[in-house]
């Protein structure tokens, strides 16, 4: 199992890449090369991992080899809470306010969404299907207002990798 962090040259990874100044967009999960498991403006779905590539270009991952037991459990929580679920575009066009307040006018970003639907999820709010060891340093902030870059460096932080 791994996580994949994306970009696409599609609108909204420019803007997110651009307001933040980060080099990725979008993270998933990745199960046995196979499938890929992430929310995107469709919502919450399985895709083919071949497919995925297709349209992403995967600019970092982080290999989570911890036995099936451990990507049972993932698998488990991820897929069986989430999938079918809708994508939170309230708590997207926040960010996206809040990214450009950051890039343009230099306004920190929040540590929390207010604007956050349940049962409505961004890419990031996935992370949570991991155990807390691994999101410790992301669970001081609400994941629906922290970018895919900052995922990816909270977890290779708790791995020391």
């Amino acid at each position: 199992m791994k996580l994949v962090f994306t970009k696409n040259n599609l609108p909204l990874s420019l803007l997110i890449r651009c307001g933040l100044k980060e080099p990725v967009s979008h993270m998933a999960y990745v199960f046995d090369d196979k499938l890929v498991f992430h929310s995107n403006l469709i919502g919450v779905h399985i895709d083919w991992y071949d497919n995925f590539k297709k349209k992403n270009t995967i600019v970092n991952q982080i290999e989570l080899n911890q036995g099936l037991q451990f990507e049972e459990d993932v698998y488990q929580r991820a897929i069986g809470m989430n999938v079918g679920q809708p994508y939170d575009f309230i708590a997207l066009f926040y960010f996206i306010f809040r990214a450009f307040m950051y890039r343009f006018f230099n306004v920190p970003m929040p540590t929390k969404s207010n604007t956050e639907i349940k049962k409505a999820f961004l890419c990031t709010e996935l992370a949570y299907a991991l155990p807390k060891s691994y999101t410790q340093a992301l669970l001081k902030k609400d994941l629906a207002i922290t970018s895919p870059h900052e995922v990816y460096v909270a977890i290779k932080g708790a791995l020391n990798v």
